[in-house]
């Protein structure tokens, strides 16, 4: 509880200084209990909440206005070198489906991983578990099944287009 409080609390505070004061906003990041690198950089905007985890590598750059929403056990991790598109959102929860006077069924929990040197293009929704390293995510998308490495993977739902090479 105190976790989602100190969230609710300094979700603004990183919006204080110009996009490019990276060092002040991930002073505001760790008041949050996020783990973020000394080298990772994320620009105005960045929401998190719940109650969740999230740990952000080296040279991760996190572009404006994205949402992370973490729970319990659940949470976020993004590996050094990852590149994150502005506005793009990361969900750790969902529901199973339920009976007809109540679809939102059961809520169920899921940590998501993004891979090293990944690149999310611009307003993407992750819902899934893994995106593996290497991974492009087309802009737009929405994934719901992991990504495997070095693939680009687009659309709704995002569906493997291409394997990339290797180097």
């Amino acid at each position: 509880m105190l976790l989602t409080f100190r969230r609710y609390l300094f979700n603004r505070w990183g919006d204080l200084l110009p996009s490019s004061c990276f060092a002040w906003r991930r002073f505001v990041l760790r008041l949050m209990g996020v783990n973020v690198k000394k080298t990772a950089r994320v620009n105005s905007g960045f929401r998190i909440y719940g109650s969740g985890s999230l740990s952000i590598e080296d040279d991760v750059w996190i572009g404006r206005n994205c949402h992370f929403y973490t729970i319990g056990n659940a949470g976020v991790k993004i590996e050094a070198g990852s590149e994150i598109g502005p506005e793009c959102a990361f969900d750790c929860q969902t529901h199973k489906i339920g009976e007809k006077d109540h679809r939102a069924g059961e809520c169920v929990h899921h940590g998501i991983s993004v891979g090293t040197g990944v690149w999310i293009g611009m307003r993407c929704t992750v819902l899934c578990g893994n995106i593996g390293s290497g991974a492009v995510i087309g802009a737009g998308a929405v994934v719901l099944d992991d990504v495997a490495e070095n693939v680009l993977a687009a659309g709704v739902p995002a569906v493997e287009k291409k394997q990339l090479g290797l180097n």
